[in-house]
């Protein structure tokens, strides 16, 4: 896998971690100072997160708003709300029918026997293709992202430090990777660009798109983007040419763009509105 697995919370120090540790070489998490890691996937107990006051709850959302970053909660849990906070995130825990079976071939499939909860969602979002879901078209996976551009909060009732995965290495780093990949490309921010910094830093909202289309094509003048993007053989954006050229110079006095182009805190700036995964896409493409 091209991304660390990391143990939080009572996991790092629990019997079920040993096969975490042998399957998918996880670690675990320095949460000295109640640090998080950088990027990554962390998984949790369920039951854990269940029991967190409201605060706690909120810092772990926090952390995965940012690309690259994954929250994976794993059994076991308590039947009830999986949080206690109210931001679109309904997921209920259920006891599972019994006989449950999972996709043919699936990772659930394999542990299905050992499976005891479900999820419920009157939004579901999840990976039928993954296993996600149970033959009987209940839910053992389900996961969320703030924005188009945020990491992912997931849960799975999978009991994925199961003995029965011992011979399946492959196969669980392969359902890991297809939901980790939903959280997008971890990018660096610096260091020393500071909280105030970029609290102060008022865009207009086309201003984001103009940082993505910096960002994607590397052009710092007006008149060269445009020209840019009229190359595109299916351009997102469209720009009167006045107004792109008052939004450079919005950007550049406020340090968003710097001759080189996009500035680790236009950046910054860009990683938290909803441009940031089409701006990855358009990167991708212009290569």
């Amino acid at each position: 896998m091209k991304f660390q697995v990391y143990l939080l919370g009572t996991l790092a120090k629990h019997r079920r971690s040993r096969l975490m540790i042998q399957l998918l070489d996880a670690v675990a998490a320095d949460q000295t100072g109640d640090d998080l890691p950088e990027h990554g996937l962390c998984l949790l107990f369920g039951k854990e997160y269940q029991k967190a006051d409201a605060q706690k709850q909120l810092e772990l959302r926090e952390w995965c708003r940012y690309p690259g970053r994954t929250l994976l909660l794993i059994p076991p849990y308590t039947d009830g709300p999986i949080q206690r906070l109210d931001d679109g995130v309904d997921w209920l825990v259920t006891f599972c029918n019994q006989g449950i079976k999972g996709l043919k071939g699936s990772i659930a499939e394999q542990v299905a026997g050992e499976a005891v909860f479900c999820l419920q969602s009157k939004l579901p979002v999840f990976n039928r293709e993954a296993g996600h879901q149970w033959q009987d078209y209940s839910y053992n996976t389900l996961f969320n992202k703030s924005h188009s551009a945020s990491g992912v909060f997931a849960a799975s009732t999978l009991p994925i430090w199961s003995i029965s995965l011992m011979d399946f290495r492959e196969e669980l780093q392969h359902w890991m990777t297809l939901l980790h990949d939903n959280a997008g490309t971890f990018i660096a921010e610096n260091k020393d660009a500071t909280t105030s910094e970029t609290e102060h830093v008022l865009l207009e909202d086309k201003d984001y798109t103009v940082l993505a289309c910096v960002y994607a094509y590397g052009e710092v003048d007006p008149s060269a983007l445009l020209k840019k993007i009229s190359d595109q053989p299916f351009p997102l954006f469209s720009f009167d040419p006045e107004w792109l050229a008052a939004s450079f110079e919005r950007l550049r006095s406020l340090a968003c763009i710097e001759q080189e182009g996009i500035s680790r805190l236009g950046l910054s700036k860009l990683q938290e509105g909803p441009w940031f995964q089409y701006a990855l896409k358009m990167k991708e493409e212009s290569k």
